[in-house]
């Protein structure tokens, strides 16, 4: 199963996504939640589904990483209405017929030492998934949360005491190869050792290692994807991956470089029929 972000292909109406989706060779696709904004009802989310199965594509995840309206860190007020569109966003999930909702941990504070991020992000996060894995659990629903170079779990003590302290079987992390190369430019090889079974699912890049948001297709930036093959390969990892292009200005040229690539790391990782049991 090889799989694509409907977010690279942002510039782009659904439909139009879609079939280049398709014609570039790629089997199912992360849906970007704006891209299904005129789905506006549980009906046209199941039209959707069947619509993009008959493209030949199956549906793998809900991405609602990096809205304004998640704001964990804020007002109560502000924690109360993320949880409420956290779990709304559940249910749209549930109506479109995929098992994962993919989020961000929350932007760090300005100036924020360890102090804060253990005495207030922390018990922030742990209240807000406290009550929603539970109720994503309820609908067999997984989150899955991706740090990027600016949010709080990019620290791996920090992501660690959160996945541990939640103890959630529907919970995990997305290392994003960019994000990782760019917040932890030294040893972003190193987070994969250290967060280890918490990978839940990847999201394939290469990087300048200076640009955030931009994924490069795989060899043509400057990232070690070779040792970052060989620490998923150390730590068994049995998750899912899919190819990340968000920010390359030509897509499709970047899928026909980055999909003979990927399958290749499919195979050495042996995640052919993982992923494809797991979408």
């Amino acid at each position: 199963m090889i799989l694509a972000g409907s977010i690279t292909f942002c510039d782009y109406p659904l439909e139009d996504a879609l079939a280049r989706i398709k014609a570039c060779g790629f089997d199912g696709v992360e849906m970007w939640q704006p891209h299904l904004a005129k789905c506006r009802t549980p009906a046209l989310l199941g039209q959707f589904r069947r619509d993009a199965a008959a493209l030949g594509l199956e549906l793998f995840g809900l991405n609602v990483i990096g809205f304004d309206w998640f704001r964990p860190f804020g007002t109560e007020a502000e924690l109360a209405a993320t949880l409420r569109q956290l779990q709304t966003d559940i249910d749209y999930a549930v109506a479109l017929g995929v098992r994962d909702v993919m989020i961000w941990e929350g932007v760090r504070p300005e100036r924020a030492g360890r102090n804060v991020l253990e005495q207030q992000c922390l018990p922030r996060l742990l209240t807000l998934l406290g009550e929603a894995l539970p109720y994503a659990h309820r609908w067999g629903m997984n989150i899955l949360c991706e740090p990027h170079p600016f949010t709080v779990a990019i620290e791996d003590w920090f992501a660690i005491e959160l996945y541990d302290r939640l103890a959630a079987p529907n919970f995990g992390y997305i290392y994003d190869c960019c994000h990782y190369a760019v917040g932890r430019p030294e040893d972003y090889t190193r987070a994969i050792a250290n967060l280890g079974h918490r990978i839940r699912h990847i999201h394939f890049a290469d990087s300048d290692m200076k640009t955030s948001e931009l994924h490069f297709p795989p060899g043509a930036g400057e990232l070690d994807l070779g040792a970052v093959v060989d620490a998923l390969g150390a730590i068994g990892y049995r998750g899912t991956i899919s190819l990340d292009l968000y920010g390359w200005p030509m897509p499709e040229r970047g899928a026909a470089i980055g999909i003979p690539y990927l399958k290749r790391v499919i195979d050495r990782l042996g995640l052919a029929r993982m992923t494809a049991a797991a979408t």
